[in-house]
């Protein structure tokens, strides 16, 4: 899943080919309904998509009522999303990729991919970690 597939998947299907437009956008704050439509796709409560994107879940709550979220959010979930792209293709089902997300890793000391991505270096591993199974290099 490229990038570009990811942005339209988080927004709704919008066609912003370029990256100065997907930059800005982010900028301006992705809408709530990309928070919704990741939540449904890797089956999770607000709870945890909340601290997967690291804000509490009463300031989620509170981006519901003011239909966008801020920069850092968007980025966040946005990171979230691109990984899940790379696990889509590792895996090649929703299902299984979805299961994988909440599945302990002894590479992630024992957490689970979604209890890592609050931190830029959490989604690293995490990438990381699907590029070692995807070349079958998983220890």
């Amino acid at each position: 899943m490229t990038a570009a597939v990811d942005f339209q998947f988080l927004i709704g299907g919008s066609d912003e080919r370029s990256p100065s437009e997907r930059i800005e956008r982010l900028r301006r704050g992705l809408p709530y309904s990309a928070v919704e439509r990741l939540r449904e796709e890797l089956e999770l409560s607000l709870d945890e998509l909340a601290k997967a994107v690291g804000i509490s879940t009463r300031t989620l709550s509170r981006r519901r009522k003011e239909k966008h979220l801020n920069l850092e959010e968007s980025d966040r979930l946005f990171r979230i999303a691109r990984i899940y792209g790379h696990a889509l293709e590792v895996f090649g089902d929703s299902e299984k990729a979805a299961r994988w997300f909440k599945r302990s890793h002894p590479v992630l000391d024992g957490m689970t991919p979604i209890e890592v991505f609050d931190t830029d270096l959490g989604a690293q591993l995490v990438d990381d970690l699907l590029t070692r199974v995807e070349y079958g290099v998983y220890s």
